[in-house]
């Protein structure tokens, strides 16, 4: 009988022993406290005296003071085996609730002679977060266009990037090749987390500007001011008149001179081109001779017409160019015909100045025309 009792004593301890019966218990919860800083929206939340435990555990475990690499490696193991999680842990907004969750390895404490416990998830209320300002990271750049439109040129004048924390760089989608009433986009690059820790938030990331009002070339005839087409055709007239005098001698009469349109150039998308636009006004001219009487087709060319930011026009008067060309034993070169004996600058009809003029310079210009019939 005494032998049944002994055995079922020894059995009890066993029990007591594989269950943890003696151990100290440790709550690594009851006392965690959780703290939130940072703005109203962007707030974060971080754990306080989450190791408030160790001290007692520690002292269950028979360390007394950390002296070796022993205790250190024991001290360490311990709060290893506890992990907490915060859920959410950033993006606070004042009265969110975060929840603290608790998990612990209790296979890393079996050598000790206390077991840490854990109540479960714990909810904290987010309170204290400041309020953010919201901020316009543009308002101290300023956007500077020059230039003849659609050649104009956008500049950054101002990039202070010190002005914000985080602001790291400005830059613009499109520098070059503008015309007026053109939007380019300004782009600001930020570490949005370093703006926001320091109470900012940005309204917008990228902001839209126009090409002003500009000197700008000319597009299309209908944008020359009747005057200065008026000055061109008087340029012409006085050409004329003047080659005449020198050239015709008394061979030539000349009668009339007669404006019957214009071939007007303006460059293609993505033309790398010299000349901006180019105007040829087209003329009938009636001469006679000795020999005849006929009529033949001229041009005054002008070049890189430009419409000021006044509405006036703008354009080298004395910069023009007329058919040129020679006759050498009743052979015609360059833009010359025969007539009889005599050769004139000049076409006989618009089909073959149109093809000059126009369909030779068609793969890097469109064109536009009022003369009849081209």
């Amino acid at each position: 009988m005494r032998g049944r009792k002994i055995v079922v004593f020894a059995m009890m301890i066993v029990v007591a022993l594989l269950t943890g019966c003696g151990k100290k218990k440790i709550d690594v919860t009851e006392n965690l406290q959780v703290s939130f800083e940072g703005y109203d929206g962007y707030g974060t939340a971080k754990l306080e005296n989450e190791y408030y435990w160790e001290s007692e555990a520690l002292e269950a475990a028979g360390i007394e003071s950390i002296d070796g690499f022993d205790t250190l490696g024991s001290a360490l193991n311990i709060e290893m085996a506890v992990l907490y999680e915060i859920q959410p842990a950033s993006g606070l907004s004042n009265g969110d609730q975060v929840v603290v969750k608790t998990s612990i390895n209790e296979a890393m404490l079996e050598e000790y002679n206390f077991e840490l416990l854990s109540k479960g998830e714990k909810t904290y209320i987010v309170t204290g977060l400041k309020e953010i300002q919201e901020v316009d990271l543009f308002e101290n750049v300023d956007i500077g266009f020059s230039g003849i439109s659609p050649y104009a040129r956008a500049q950054i004048i101002d990039s202070n990037t010190d002005f914000y924390p985080g602001v790291k760089r400005y830059t613009l989608d499109k520098e070059t090749n503008l015309k007026v009433g053109e939007s380019v986009i300004l782009s600001v690059e930020f570490d949005e987390h370093e703006l926001h820790m320091a109470g900012y938030n940005a309204i917008e990331k990228e902001k839209s500007y126009v090409v002003p009002e500009l000197d700008r070339y000319v597009m299309g005839i209908g944008e020359i001011p009747q005057d200065t087409l008026d000055k061109m055709t008087k340029q012409l007239e006085d050409a004329l008149h003047a080659q005449v005098a020198k050239a015709w001698e008394e061979k030539d009469s000349l009668k009339s001179i007669k404006y019957v349109g214009s071939y007007f150039l303006r460059p293609k998308e993505k033309q790398t081109v010299y000349e901006n636009n180019i105007l040829y006004n087209i003329y009938k001219v009636s001469v006679e001779n000795l020999e005849n009487k006929f009529d033949f087709y001229t041009y005054c060319r002008f070049k890189d017409i430009i419409v000021l930011t006044d509405g006036t026009c703008s354009v080298d008067l004395t910069n023009y160019t007329m058919p040129t060309g020679s006759a050498f034993l009743g052979m015609v070169n360059g833009e010359a015909f025969m007539k009889g004996k005599y050769y004139y600058h000049g076409y006989e009809e618009t089909d073959s100045l149109f093809n000059n003029c126009v369909t030779k310079n068609i793969e890097q210009y469109e064109y536009e025309s009022t003369v009849e019939g081209n």
